[in-house]
């Protein structure tokens, strides 16, 4: 988020090879509007993070969580209000049959002009076209993913070039390609989540589970996306 409003990466790069702009003034976030798909466990430190640089935070989930409403004073809201009244719109859901492309050619247009979009959750909550004709047109200002459609196939194209079942993958790897060249957009290989204390804490959390299912108590971390 940080860097998508600053244009950092942009303008390390452009010091790199020489070709330093006139102009790189971004936005501050306080007073902005952050829309967050998913309150989870992720999307509930969003919350608390987004909520340090006194920003607006409304939200979008099948399951409102109270307390982030009482302690942060955020608002549910479907997904269309989400969508028009968003400066940030922040991706933290997990990928389930029902927002599958969620985020379509409908919910850009109803973006605002200046908005962007943020996606560490899964690349198939965007339709990666969609999202590729609202930049070039300017429907919104700029896009940062750290998770793309067919991100698998994104870095080395040659299984993909054999494997005549995934044409689809083809056609979404050719959009991403063109998407990492566009001035307005990051693009990052999926890394999140990759440090050495998360690392820790999965590996501690699956031996917790572990440790429950085999004394057949009930285990702490499960993960019901019906709950």
């Amino acid at each position: 988020m940080l860097d998508l409003v600053r244009e950092v990466s942009f303008a390390a790069q452009d010091i790199k090879y020489g070709n330093v702009r006139e102009n790189y003034t971004g936005e501050e976030l306080a007073e902005k509007t952050i829309g967050i798909f998913g309150t989870g466990a992720i999307g509930s430190k969003s919350v608390r993070i987004a909520k340090g640089f006194d920003m607006n935070v409304i939200a979008t989930d099948p399951f409102p969580d109270g307390k982030l409403i009482e302690k942060y004073n955020i608002k549910y809201v479907p997904i269309e209000f989400l969508c028009e009244n968003s400066d940030i719109i922040m991706l933290h859901a997990p990928l389930t049959k029902e927002n599958f492309h969620i985020f379509d050619a409908g919910k850009f247009n109803l973006m605002k002009p200046n908005a962007v979009i943020i996606n560490t959750a899964r690349g198939e909550l965007i339709d990666t076209k969609a999202l590729y004709n609202a930049l070039i047109q300017k429907k919104i200002k700029g896009a940062a993913l750290d998770v793309i459609e067919c991100e698998e196939h994104f870095v080395s194209n040659t299984e993909l070039l054999n494997d005549n079942d995934n044409s689809h993958c083809l056609k979404k790897t050719l959009i991403n390609h063109v998407l990492s060249t566009l001035k307005n957009v990051i693009i990052t290989p999926h890394i999140a989540y990759d440090t050495n204390e998360a690392t820790g804490r999965i590996l501690e959390i699956t031996l917790q589970n572990l440790n429950d299912f085999l004394k057949n108590e009930p285990i702490r971390h499960e993960l019901n996306l019906h709950k």
